[in-house]
């Protein structure tokens, strides 16, 4: 229960911040942080917590080494 309560806290924390981002964005002073990097890893990093919970499997086709110029945490 305790990890299922921290994943939702999670998740709260994530849409408040994407509220927030969504705001800078409308004011014109949200600065991306573009750097060079595998779409594969963000794939991997967005997927994580369901690959652990183990009850869907993600399957990737295609180059995940195909690189991309953006901000990785947006």
């Amino acid at each position: 229960m305790i990890t299922q309560a921290n994943k939702s806290i999670g998740k709260v924390a994530n849409l408040i911040e994407e509220l927030l981002i969504s705001d800078q964005l409308l004011e014109g002073s949200l600065e991306l942080r573009k750097t060079k990097f595998a779409l594969g890893k963000l794939i991997s990093a967005c997927c994580s917590s369901t690959r652990l919970e183990g009850k869907y499997k993600i399957v990737l086709h295609g180059d995940e080494d195909l690189e991309v110029f953006a901000d990785f945490e947006r």
